[in-house]
């Protein structure tokens, strides 16, 4: 953010508006979980590490490559098939809906939609500048691949792992932050913060269709949308995440209590971001590029050496304040991670 700028920098703005705007609904609790416990026992290391969990899956998904859109990392045979815009990893992201009971937020798979995915930023000085942006359309006709190694796009029927040929009804690829992806995610998107909103109800991007597919498109003229999009599903999705098999606030609380050793905590994370779930088959192609930022982070704040460095000194709560020292205890905890994320990227 230039010094020049005013008002907070983008992560602060974003994730206030995020949680303002998609608490008209159902889901009025969400936000992010900074901390653990109250008064002079307010523990602000859990919120630390989860923001650190949250920008170490952003840093490979999209800020690397100042990536908006999702591209292709998926290869089969040694080549990326046309219709990884389907899905990649043996995904379908049209398939990938709402349970029964939030079906109302869900984008409709539409026949006859068609967009074409847009890149930015360091792609334009990378090998990702000469692979075929991510595409969708009306017609079912066989779609081929692109050879990363001659750098040609090569016609004929060429399968993604899910089998795919074509790229009909295949609008649904990632955006934003950590590439949130899906009809259920997005349509979530489009109900909450987009023009989806039902009873003309405000929202953070009325003019923006999430299930439109024309979302990135929009990022010159909304410099915060990839934080919006990307805060929004790790807090509907990612932090709410629990199968029986995987309680992502319980994972959280034993890995801070058990020394920050614990390495399965963000490589089941990376999982549950990249496939969907923390049980999902099939391999995590960036898993140790994750789990190295995420520890880079963690190695920065130093959080082993400093335990009471992240806990409240301040004044005790009271019953008349606590609903300000809250909002100061969430302001200070994203500008820390706004800060993080600075930091990170000059290393």
């Amino acid at each position: 953010k230039p010094k020049d700028e005013e008002g907070p920098p983008p992560l602060i703005s974003s994730h206030e508006s995020v949680v303002e705007q998609s608490g008209n609904g159902q889901h009025s609790d969400r936000q992010v979980q900074y901390n653990r416990g109250s008064g002079n026992n307010l523990d602000l290391r859990y919120g630390l590490v989860n923001l650190a969990a949250f920008l170490a899956q952003a840093q490979v998904e999209s800020i690397i490559n100042d990536s908006c859109d999702e591209t292709h990392h998926d290869k089969v045979d040694g080549v990326f098939p046309t219709s990884n815009s389907c899905g990649q990893y043996g995904l379908s992201y049209q398939d990938m809906s709402c349970p029964s009971s939030e079906q109302r937020y869900q984008c409709p798979v539409n026949d006859q939609m068609a967009t074409v995915a847009t890149h930015s930023g360091k792609y334009a000085n990378s090998l990702y500048e000469f692979r075929p942006h991510f595409y969708c359309g009306a017609s079912q006709k066989k779609t081929g691949s692109f050879d990363p190694i001659s750098l040609m796009s090569m016609k004929g029927s060429f399968a993604n792992r899910a089998g795919r040929t074509d790229v009909k009804r295949c609008c649904f690829w990632g955006r934003g932050a950590i590439m949130t992806k899906g009809t259920c995610m997005l349509g979530k998107l489009n109900f909450f913060l987009g023009a989806g909103a039902p009873n003309g109800r405000s929202t953070l991007y009325p003019d923006i269709d999430f299930c439109s597919g024309n979302i990135c498109s929009k990022v010159d003229a909304n410099p915060t949308l990839v934080w919006d999009i990307g805060l929004f599903e790790w807090t509907e999705r990612i932090q709410a995440y629990n199968d029986g098999y995987f309680d992502y606030k319980k994972a959280l609380i034993d890995f801070v209590d058990g020394d920050f050793t614990d390495g399965r905590f963000i490589n089941t994370v990376s999982r549950i971001v990249t496939l969907g779930s923390a049980n999902a088959d099939g391999e995590v192609v960036n898993a140790g590029a994750k789990w190295s930022s995420f520890n880079k982070l963690l190695s920065y704040l130093d959080l082993k050496a400093s335990n009471k460095k992240y806990r409240w000194e301040g004044p005790e709560r009271t019953s008349n304040g606590g609903t300000a020292w809250h909002r100061l205890e969430q302001f200070w905890c994203v500008f820390a991670g706004a800060g993080m994320l600075v930091m990170y990227n000059m290393l």
